[in-house]
């Protein structure tokens, strides 16, 4: 390794860019090196990087929405024609554009129907696209959380009063009631 390089990887391990650091010490190791012009390397360091925030910060909005040991999966939803769901109109909500819109998405169905693996899955995806979540498995928790919002809001108003009002909390949360 030449001394440029093990500067340049102090310097990114002193900057906390660990996993940069890892990168570039792979690539400088790697036959492919001679191949790679100076974009492509920075390229590589840095798509390490922010694939492995973005999985840390996934896995803390998941544990967040407590959904953290949820194994709902919007590519595991059972499509089978007697349950006669549109697999289109699933797929569209699973781009989570309908956060991004502000709309609200309520779940209905029979008691056993998968209104909870699908309220789940929705939150796993929302999460993976990095919007806050919370699952409320059923109507007390939910009743809970309005009156800790309502609390937290009447606080957020006092806090904000004297500039920035306009300001606000923004997430995402999905219910589910049998």
């Amino acid at each position: 390794m030449s001394t440029i390089t093990g500067n340049i990887e102090q310097m990114l391990r002193y900057l906390d860019l660990n996993t940069m650091a890892n990168a570039l010490d792979g690539i400088v190791r790697s036959p492919k090196v001679q191949d790679l012009d100076t974009m492509e390397i920075i390229h590589e360091m840095v798509a390490a990087e922010f694939d492995e925030r973005n999985a840390r910060n996934t896995k803390a909005l998941l544990r967040l929405a407590r959904l953290a040991a949820a194994q709902a999966d919007i590519e595991k939803t059972d499509f089978h024609p007697k349950r006669e769901l549109n697999q289109n109109f699933i797929r569209q909500l699973s781009s989570c554009e309908y956060i991004a819109d502000r709309k609200n998405v309520y779940i209905l169905g029979y008691s056993g129907s998968g209104k909870s693996f699908f309220a789940q899955a929705l939150g796993v995806e929302a999460c993976r696209n990095q919007y806050r979540t919370k699952y409320l498995p059923d109507s007390q928790a939910f009743l809970e959380e309005m009156e800790h919002l309502k609390v937290t809001d009447m606080l957020m108003s006092m806090t904000f009063l004297g500039g920035g009002a306009d300001k606000k909390l923004d997430f995402s949360m999905i219910l589910d009631q049998d």
